[in-house]
């Protein structure tokens, strides 16, 4: 049997494990936690490994919470939502969802990536993955801005510009 391209990554040692307690949130918008995007990360790796054999290599960019609907998360906070109407019902508990941009630093294809919180709240599923269309950039990366900064403090147009100000 051949060794995959792509390695799954492991999770490391300070980070909750997929088989430990669940993930917990006091609050529908809070921002992922550093587990949770560990987790989120994980997610991806491993159903890139599996699934994605177009995707060579994976850089992550960001991953963010995807808020649920306003209406769903004023009902769970009991907030009506109109002036002195009663709150609505809160149908179930709220989707958990996040998403990742990532790009493949191999090919330059930019990725998208969602993903929802299981039902046990232990492990986070690969919803889809959207290839950004051809000449869609990610955000710019600090490693990209430091390079920058650095490419710009040597260049002599630059300095000679800033030498006359």
């Amino acid at each position: 049997m051949s060794k995959p391209a792509v390695e799954p990554a492991t999770l490391p040692k300070d980070v909750v494990s997929l088989d430990s307690e669940a993930i917990t949130i006091s609050h529908p918008l809070d921002a992922l936690t550093p587990d949770e995007i560990s987790l989120v990360s994980l997610a991806v790796r491993q159903h890139v490994a599996s699934e994605r054999k177009d995707i060579k290599a994976v850089k992550f960019i960001n991953s963010n919470i995807i808020g649920p609907p306003k209406r769903d998360v004023l009902a769970f906070l009991g907030i009506p939502v109109e002036p002195g109407a009663k709150p609505e019902q809160v149908n179930g508990p709220l989707a958990r969802r996040a998403e990742t941009d990532f790009l493949d630093p191999v090919t330059g294809n930019n990725y998208n990536a969602k993903l929802t919180l299981s039902s046990d709240k232990k492990a986070w599923v690969v919803d889809e993955i959207e290839t950004l269309p051809e000449g869609t950039q990610p955000q710019i990366t600090v490693e990209e801005l430091i390079e920058c900064d650095e490419l710009v403090r040597k260049d002599e147009t630059v300095l000679k510009l800033a030498a006359e100000v």
